[in-house]
């Protein structure tokens, strides 16, 4: 059973026979969900992101991955420096002093609350972790 204040909407793209897009639909799947508050904006950037600093999922390059176990673990790397080690604009906190107005850059993990600072890469391969199997 689906939460009930979940919504979710969906972008179909109508393509011609030389595959180029002729015409763009919105329509919600669950829940209701304003037509035009579905975009795809930050879904096709984190795609992006993980494609050009994760090599194994780009096509025809030396670093592809014959095994699905070696994919899961880089992926798992990947989330970890994304999430721990990696600073970006969207978290960012506003500080202002003196009348000046500044940002401090954050992680997503410093944003949550789940750390308390930005992890060095050091840090983040030498934390021991129990995984159960």
């Amino acid at each position: 059973m689906a939460c009930p204040t979940l919504r979710y909407g969906q972008v179909v793209k109508e393509r011609d026979e030389n595959r180029r897009v002729i015409a763009v639909f919105k329509q919600p799947v669950f829940g209701d969900v304003p037509l035009y508050k579905i975009q795809t904006v930050y879904i096709e950037r984190h795609n992006l992101n993980l494609r050009h600093e994760n090599r194994r999922l780009t096509r025809k390059t030396v670093a592809f991955s014959k095994k699905t176990e070696w994919l899961a673990m880089q992926r798992h790397l990947y989330q970890a420096c994304y999430n721990l080690a990696r600073s970006h604009r969207g978290p960012r906190q506003r500080i202002e002093a003196a009348g000046n107005v500044r940002w401090h850059r954050r992680t997503p993990a410093v944003a949550a609350g789940l750390t308390d600072h930005a992890w060095t890469l050091r840090e983040l391969m030498s934390y021991k972790t129990f995984v159960n199997y």
